[in-house]
């Protein structure tokens, strides 16, 4: 069943509930920015460019890690053309949420 609400803890604060399509629009603004400046890039650095006021990029990872958004998010940007996955090439994460796996690289379309 698909989540429609996700919840990001605050730290010495109240939880803030986040719904699927406002955080799409994060994580699809995310992957172009991240587009914009990186020739090749994987969903770390996609979530090192989150934008918000409500939470931060490694909260949103955290919250909505189950359900796959930032794999929605990457397969509506190669759809517009944003970017596309790489055939075969592959980086290990360097964060410690995704323990070292390894993670699919994607190229950019639109790099500046």
């Amino acid at each position: 069943m698909r989540t429609e609400t996700f919840v990001i803890p605050h730290v010495g604060g109240d939880a803030h509930i986040v719904q699927r399509g406002k955080a799409l629009q994060v994580l699809i603004a995310a992957v172009y920015d991240t587009a914009r400046r990186r020739r090749l890039f994987t969903t770390d650095d996609v979530f090192l460019n989150v934008r918000s006021d409500d939470f931060t990029g490694q909260e949103l990872r955290f919250a909505t890690a189950q359900s796959k958004l930032v794999s929605v998010a990457l397969q509506k940007c190669r759809k517009i053309a944003y970017c596309e996955p790489t055939d075969s090439t592959f980086w290990q994460s360097g964060d410690t949420f995704c323990h070292g796996r390894n993670k699919r690289v994607w190229k950019s379309n639109i790099v500046a």
